[in-house]
C-alpha cells in the first residue's frame, strides 16, 4: 500500500514571518517615538550627528537654532561647571545694546570655543582674550558664543539670529580644522571620509540605529569623568562659573580610551589622505563660501572680521599622527598634513579674508609642552593660553605671536605627561608666525 508523501510544514515559516512583521511594526513605531520625543528629551545630545546636512536656516529664532545643536536650548542649567545664561550661551548675560565705551568682541565656534572639551570657565581661550585686550588697554568685552558639535553654517546662522543685533567692533570665527570641514554639510560629501561607511549610513537615515551606538560607544569609548557634562537643575540666573568645578577639576583624567581617541584623529585625518583630494576640495569651497558670506555681513554691520585656524592635535603631535595612521592601515607619507588649513588660509586669503593659522605656533611650543587635554583632542590650559595670547596680539599689533612665554600657574597636571617638566619652566623664545600665515589689517582701537 502506497503512503502519502509528507507535505511540508507550513507553520515555521508563517511563525517567522509573523514574527518579522512584528519586529518591523515595533522598529517603526519605536523610531516614530524617537523621532517625536527624542529631540525634546536628554536623548537628545544621543541623537545628534553633526556630519549631516541641517535646515538651519529655517531655524528663526535663537531657541530654534539652539534645540537643533547638541546641547539644545537649556538656559539656566550647567554645563562643566558654568551656568548657561538667558540665551542657552556658555557665556556671560549681556545686553543687546554695547555698553558705552566698551569693544564688543563676538567668539564664533565649536567645542574648542564652548568648553575645550571640559575646561573650566577661567581656562578658555576667550576669557585669555579679554584679559590680554584689558592689559593692552583695550575696554574689550568678549562675548563666547560657541556651540559645540558646530561647523560654519550654524555660526553662519547664529550670526543672523543673535550676533547680528549685537552691535559687534570684531568677529573671531574659530574654525577647528579637525572637523569644521564636515559638519552640517550634505552626507554624499562627507560619507566617504567617515569610517565605517555602512554604519554611518545607517546612523544617518535610522535614529534608532544612531541612538543604539551611540549608546554603544559612550559605554566603551568615553571615560566617566567627575563633573558630568550638562546638569539639569535650573538655577534662578545665569552666565557665570561653578566655583566648586574648577576647584574639583581633574585635567590628567582621560576622555576616551586610547584606542577610540585614534579612530577619532585617524578618521580627521581622512580630509588629508591624497586619494580624498576631490571630496576635500568640494567640501573646502563650501565652507569658504560660507565663511565668506558671514564676512560680507559681518562688515556690513560695522565690524572686523578673522577667522583663526584651531589645529588638530595630529598636525601638532607627531607620535599622535603616525599612531592614528596605522590604526587607519595607512602610511604617514600617504597624507599631507598641512593641506586642510593651509589650502582654506589661501582661499579665503584671497577673498581678502583675515585669517590666522595657530598651527605654526602650536608645532613649535608642541615640541617641548603638550597643548591638548590627554586623550580627549581639545586644547588644555596652555594651548588655550597660547591661542587667547597669540589672538590678542593679533588684533592689537597685527604680529600672529605670544606676548610672554607659557604662564607656570597655567599648566597642569598632564601638562607634564610627557618630556622633562624643567624644560618647560624656562622656555626658549617661540619666534612669530611666517608671514603668509597672517593677513594684518587694521588693529583694535
Amino acid at each position: 500500500m502506497a503512503h502519502p508523501t509528507p507535505r511540508p510544514s507550513r507553520g515555521l515559516p508563517r511563525l517567522i514571518g509573523l514574527i518579522a512583521v512584528e519586529a518591523l511594526v515595533v522598529a517603526l513605531v519605536l523610531e516614530a517615538a524617537i523621532r517625536v520625543v527624542g529631540p525634546r528629551t536628554a536623548l537628545h545630545r544621543l541623537l545628534y550627528q553633526p556630519a549631516t546636512a541641517a535646515d538651519l536656516q529655517a531655524a528663526e529664532s535663537l531657541e530654534a537654532l539652539m534645540r537643533r545643536s547638541m546641547i539644545g536650548f537649556a538656559p539656566r542649567t550647567a554645563s562643566y561647571g558654568f551656568v548657561l545664561n538667558s540665551r542657552s550661551l556658555r557665556t556671560s548675560e549681556y545686553t543687546v545694546a554695547k555698553p558705552p565705551g566698551v569693544t564688543r568682541v563676538l567668539a564664533f565656534g565649536d567645542s574648542f570655543t564652548w568648553a575645550s572639551g571640559a575646561l573650566p570657565h577661567e581656562d578658555s581661550w576667550t576669557v585669555v582674550l579679554e584679559d590680554r585686550l584689558r592689559r593692552a588697554g583695550v575696554r574689550a568685552e568678549v562675548l563666547r558664543l560657541g556651540v559645540p558639535g558646530t561647523g560654519p553654517d550654524f555660526q553662519h546662522r547664529l550670526w543672523q539670529l543673535e550676533g547680528s543685533r549685537l552691535g559687534a567692533d570684531l568677529v573671531v570665527l574659530g574654525f577647528f580644522v579637525g572637523n569644521d570641514f564636515v559638519e552640517h554639510q550634505p552626507t554624499d560629501l562627507t560619507r566617504g571620509l567617515r569610517p565605517h561607511a555602512l554604519t554611518e549610513v545607517l546612523a544617518d537615515d535610522w535614529m534608532t540605529f544612531r541612538l543604539a551606538r551611540n549608546l554603544y560607544r559612550v559605554a566603551r569609548d568615553v571615560v566617566v569623568r567627575p563633573g558630568g557634562a550638562t546638569e539639569r537643575t535650573v538655577y534662578p540666573s545665569g552666565g557665570y562659573p561653578l566655583p566648586e568645578y574648577a576647584r574639583d577639576f581633574r585635567p590628567e583624567l582621560p576622555t576616551f580610551t586610547a584606542a577610540r581617541h585614534l579612530k577619532i584623529e585617524a578618521s580627521r585625518m581622512a580630509l588629508c589622505l591624497d586619494d580624498s583630494r576631490g571630496d576635500f576640495e568640494a567640501l573646502l569651497a563650501r565652507v569658504a563660501a560660507t565663511i565668506a558670506e558671514l564676512d560680507r555681513e559681518v562688515r556690513a554691520a560695522g565690524a572686523r572680521f578673522v577667522v583663526v585656524l584651531f589645529p588638530d592635535e595630529y598636525r601638532v603631535d607627531p607620535r599622535v599622527a603616525g599612531d592614528a595612521a596605522a590604526v587607519a592601515g595607512r602610511d604617514l607619507d600617504d597624507y599631507d598634513l598641512d593641506r586642510p588649513a593651509r589650502r582654506l588660509a589661501e582661499v579665503l586669503g584671497g577673498r581678502g579674508i583675515e585669517v590666522v593659522d595657530l598651527t605654526p605656533l602650536f608645532v613649535e611650543r608642541g615640541r617641548d609642552l603638550p597643548l591638548y587635554r590627554v586623550r580627549d583632542t581639545h586644547w588644555n590650559r596652555a594651548g588655550n593660553e597660547l591661542a587667547g595670547d597669540v589672538i590678542a596680539n593679533f588684533l592689537t599689533t597685527g604680529e600672529a605671536r605670544p606676548s610672554a612665554p607659557p604662564d607656570p600657574a597655567r599648566i597642569s597636571v598632564n601638562d607634564f605627561e610627557r618630556g622633562d617638566p624643567e624644560a618647560f619652566r624656562s622656555p626658549a623664545p617661540v619666534p612669530g608666525t611666517p608671514s603668509d600665515c597672517t593677513a594684518p589689517t587694521d588693529r583694535v582701537p
